[in-house]
């Protein structure tokens, strides 16, 4: 009797530990999206719709959200009494592959920068070359108060195009992603230029009340 005894305390210790086992094993419900996301996911479809900051910045806090989830809260291995339940090879199979896409992300986010603040600084050089003129003669007075109106239509959205550079550049040092130093050269050229053409609106809108 005390060795059928032991032998039945055996199997219900066992059956105890399979069962939080299985309880356990619940947690790996919050991977199986993870493991979803990487086996569909594709870039090249990815940069197709991510046209702005929005979208993009939307893509990253889910995969960092991931991340932070495989890096920080998925244990190796977990030991229930006599079982141990190991998820090892999952995370190392998981890990490099959101590292990667959240790579991908980053260096789209750089790019995007990039591109923006060229673009903007020429808009803001081009305009503020037009808003430069004093004339005197009427034609060319009319020219310059059409001028000074389209920049004043155009002042919220370039305003707007130079924040989200601003933006993006404070998102790349969060995400830790090393910016050269031309790129931050050519973003002061975006400040420089956003502040001439600023002067320039400005002056030419008292040099065009004195005129009138």
């Amino acid at each position: 009797k005390p060795f059928l005894k032991s032998v039945q305390q055996i199997v219900d210790k066992i059956g105890s530990n399979f069962e939080e086992a299985k309880d356990y094993s619940r947690v790996f419900k919050k991977v199986k999206p993870i493991f979803d996301y990487i086996n569909t996911f594709d870039f090249e479809l990815y940069k197709q719709t991510a046209h702005d900051l929005s979208t993009v910045k939307s893509g990253i806090r889910k995969t960092r959200e991931m991340e932070n989830m495989l890096t920080h809260k998925m244990r190796i291995t977990n030991r229930i009494g006599m079982m141990v339940v190991e998820s090892r090879e999952l995370k190392n199979t998981l890990m490099p592959r959101i590292t990667s896409i959240m790579d991908d992300m980053k260096q789209l986010l750089k790019q995007m920068a990039n591109e923006q603040c060229l673009k903007i600084t020429k808009i803001f050089q081009h305009e503020f070359s037009k808003l430069e003129v004093r004339p005197h003669h009427l034609d060319k007075f009319a020219d310059a108060v059409r001028s000074h109106n389209e920049s004043t239509a155009n002042l919220n959205e370039n305003a707007q195009q130079s924040t989200a550079v601003d933006e993006m550049i404070r998102l790349l040092h969060q995400l830790e992603v090393k910016i050269d130093s031309r790129m931050m050269v050519e973003v002061d050229q975006m400040h420089d230029a956003q502040q001439v053409h600023g002067r320039e609106m400005e002056e030419l809108k008292l040099f065009i009340e004195e005129q009138l």
